[in-house]
């Protein structure tokens, strides 16, 4: 069996993290893989620092020329099955077919909430018949591109998975959240996420201004890197919190810089699951998010975390108080989320995912139980 993972990204974000957590999972299963990737990407530089076999492209050419490449990929290396991580990806795999002939399966992957747009490409991409399942990260996301695809029987949720060792083992920072200023003052409410649109970090920051009106102390972190920093950055200023709202950049080290939070504040009003709340769970740090997309699939309201409306701030100010001060909600809240989590590993992930491969690629394989 040998799968040709392709993804198109060019930075690091939780797709990303996801197809790694894949590709280990699938070498320990001894199955072979080839990753095909743009020049210069994050994924092209773990697969040079891991040893993994891939193909790199120029993402700057046009798609009937990477789309030719990939189908060159598949026949070097007889490729059983495609795995396509992103939608770029998906639209490849479909050329590849298209225009040069490739017969090799297709297994989509689905990660993102955003309602599938209904035009006749986007059809005839979704329904294509080389596609054998569309691997949706949420039962929302199912919904969502059930919509568009007419055999709904090629459909399945299959969860992101989190490495729960990574996250719930204590750890030593290798970089302290207190150095990155000298007036820093705990407690530390955090937020990981690419600085786009859908995670609407603007609501994060009223609700840090919002907190700072009654009286409390603290500092919030917004920990990642994207499009939107420049606007985030002037929004901090305007709001006179330069001192109190801290933009880390991208870090590597996620696992040490979530266990240094005493609250996740997850305000996104796009998501198709929401990879960082389950970091944020497996590191026993109490959260609070907002019900969109599939994020009530992990946040069960006073149960596994509190949720508010999408940019109701008011209320995330309320729910980051309530945690802070009630210790005893704030354990339950731990507890019950670090027992769901278990629900959502990388393990389970790839099990499932697996299984598609080889009824994709219709050879006779038992069953892989979890």
């Amino acid at each position: 069996m040998r799968i040709l993972h392709v993804s198109t990204a060019l930075s690091w974000r939780g797709g990303e993290q996801q197809l790694t957590y894949l590709i280990e999972s699938l070498r320990s299963m001894d199955i072979e893989q080839v990753v095909f990737c743009p020049l210069g990407s994050a994924i092209e530089q773990y697969c040079k620092d891991h040893d993994i076999a891939h193909y790199s492209f120029y993402r700057s050419n046009l798609k009937i020329f990477i789309s030719y490449s990939l189908m060159s990929v598949c026949q070097t290396n007889k490729i059983n099955v495609i795995h396509t991580h992103d939608s770029h990806s998906h639209t490849l795999a479909v050329l590849a077919s298209v225009i040069y002939g490739n017969t090799v399966p297709v297994i989509v992957s689905k990660r993102t909430a955003f309602p599938v747009n209904n035009s006749f490409l986007s059809r005839y991409k979704y329904n294509y018949h080389l596609i054998t399942k569309i691997l949706c990260v949420s039962h929302k996301v199912k919904d969502e591109v059930s919509k568009i695809v007419y055999n709904t029987q090629k459909l399945e949720t299959v969860y992101s998975g989190v490495e729960i060792k990574r996250f719930s083992h204590k750890i030593e920072p290798l970089m302290s959240l207190e150095a990155l200023g000298t007036k820093l003052e705990r407690p530390f409410i955090g937020n990981v996420s690419a600085l786009s649109n859908e995670k609407d970090l603007f609501t994060f920051i009223d609700t840090a201004a919002t907190y700072y009106t009654k009286g409390r102390k603290g500092t919030f972190f917004i920990v990642g890197e994207g499009m939107n920093r420049t606007k985030i950055q002037k929004y901090i200023h305007q709001k006179n919190l330069t001192e109190k709202v801290i933009l880390t950049g991208f870090q590597k080290d996620i696992p040490s810089i979530m266990k240094q939070f005493d609250c996740f504040l997850f305000t996104s009003n796009a998501e198709g699951l929401g990879t960082s709340i389950l970091d944020a769970m497996a590191s026993k740090v109490p959260i609070i998010a907002t019900p969109a997309g599939g994020i009530p699939e992990l946040i069960i309201d006073k149960q596994t975390g509190l949720l508010a409306s999408v940019k109701d701030f008011e209320t995330m100010t309320i729910s980051i108080i309530r945690i802070l001060d009630d210790e005893k909600l704030r354990n339950h809240l731990i507890d019950e989320a670090f027992k769901h989590v278990r629900k959502f590993t990388k393990e389970k992930m790839a099990v499932q995912t697996v299984n598609e491969y080889y009824q994709a690629a219709y050879v006779v394989q038992p069953v892989l139980v979890h």
